[in-house]
């Protein structure tokens, strides 16, 4: 995330060991932002299921379609959490309010992003995957054919996300145009000698 960030100017600013260390300093607010939407998705299920039990038969159905239809909207609206919380310095539910504040109208656009990544980056890595495991056989070759892939490939629908966070939020922000051309230089006649 604070990679993408530092090149969207097109050029490379900051060092890798300083992207590394801003990154780790986050990861507490990260994992405890994450932590804490788990639980609330937890929280829901475990209520609807025991409503479920209580309402029996096709209203418990019903109950359940409308629970995993409402977790699904919630888990593309939060699909831009990470970035909040690393680029914006925000955590829990702060962190969980900006990044519904930023999806706002956009949900199809960000669920496009996602299932999108997932299935350009997921069947390549599939099928890599389904190469080396029949390739080295046994245990070895399931664990290569499935952590390879997956560590080449999980961070590329990471940047797709990140990508669609600045786009959200450079389109929310006030724009101020570019000049159509650069600033003219002045040139100063060479001195005679």
């Amino acid at each position: 995330t604070l990679a993408a960030e530092d090149v969207t100017d097109g050029r490379v600013d900051v060092a890798a060991e300083k992207i590394f260390e801003q990154a780790r300093t986050r990861l507490p607010a990260l994992f405890g932002t994450i932590l804490l939407v788990i639980l609330f998705f937890v929280a829901g299920i475990v209520g609807v299921a025991l409503i479920g039990t209580l309402l029996n038969g096709t209203l418990g159905a019903v109950l359940a379609a409308v629970v995993v239809v409402i977790a699904v909207v919630a888990g593309v609206r939060l699909s831009v959490l990470a970035p909040v919380v690393v680029l914006e310095r925000k955590s829990g539910r702060a962190a969980i309010d900006r990044a519904w504040e930023i999806s706002r109208g956009h949900w199809f656009l960000l669920l496009r992003v996602v299932l999108l990544s997932a299935i350009i980056v997921g069947v390549p890595a599939r099928i890599v995957g389904s190469i080396i495991s029949a390739a080295i056989p046994g245990f070895i070759g399931n664990y290569i054919g499935s952590a390879l892939p997956d560590a080449f490939a999980a961070p590329l629908p990471a940047l797709a996300l990140v990508l669609t966070y600045f786009r959200l939020t450079q389109a929310a922000a006030p724009s101020v145009e570019p000049p159509l051309l650069p600033p003219l230089a002045t040139h100063e006649p060479p001195e005679s000698a």
